[in-house]
C-alpha cells in the first residue's frame, strides 16, 4: 500500500457539482484527460440525500469498440457527436464525409429514417439516430456507401433472372 498526498480536491469538480445539484444523474460534456491522451465523459450520481457521488469515466475508445462489434467498417462508417458538432467518437480519421453532411443537412429530424443522398459524388444511406442523455443530446449518425450495401441484392436478383429465364428454356 501506498499514500501519497495529492491536492485533488473531486467536491470542485464540475461533475460533482452538477450531480449534487439534480436529481437525476447527470454526464458531462466529452473532454479531454489530463493524464491519459484521450477524451472521456463523466457519468455521475449523488447517494440520496448523502452529499457523496459516485462516478464513473468512460473513455472514447469504449465507444469504438462497441462500434466495432456491430459496423462493418468496409462500407459503413459512424460518428457520435454532439449536438454543437463536436465528433465524441468515429470508427475512421477521415471526417470529410460528416462535415460535408453537417455543412449541407440542418434538420436531422429528415433522416431519422434512413435516407439515400449523395456526399462527394458518392451515394451514401444516412441515418440519424439521437441518443438522449440527461445533460446533452447526441446524435449518432451512420454511413453506409449504397453502392457496396446493394451488392448482396444485386447478385441475388441476378440469380434470380437467371434462374427464371433457365426455367423459361428448359419448359
Amino acid at each position: 500500500k501506498k499514500e501519497e498526498t495529492n491536492s485533488y480536491n473531486p467536491t470542485l469538480r464540475p461533475w460533482y457539482k452538477l450531480a449534487t445539484s439534480s436529481t437525476n444523474s447527470i454526464k458531462t460534456d466529452p473532454y479531454k484527460f489530463s493524464h491519459i491522451d484521450t477524451f472521456g465523459i463523466t457519468y455521475s450520481k449523488e447517494l440520496e440525500n448523502s452529499k457523496n457521488v459516485v462516478s464513473i469515466d468512460v473513455l472514447v475508445d469504449d465507444f469504438k469498440t462497441i462500434f466495432n462489434n456491430f459496423v462493418d467498417i468496409n462500407y459503413m462508417d459512424i460518428f457520435l457527436i454532439n449536438k454543437s458538432g463536436f465528433t465524441i467518437s468515429s470508427l475512421t480519421k477521415n471526417s470529410n464525409i460528416l462535415n460535408d453532411f453537417l455543412k449541407n443537412n440542418q434538420n436531422f429530424d429528415d433522416f431519422e429514417n434512413a435516407k439515400t443522398i449523395s456526399i462527394q459524388d458518392k451515394k451514401y444511406i444516412v441515418q440519424v439516430n439521437k441518443v438522449k442523455n440527461l445533460s446533452d443530446d447526441s446524435l449518432l449518425i451512420l454511413f453506409t456507401d449504397y453502392k457496396k450495401a446493394m451488392e448482396p441484392y444485386n447478385a441475388q436478383t441476378y440469380e434470380l433472372i437467371a434462374l427464371f429465364l433457365l426455367s423459361g428454356l428448359i419448359m
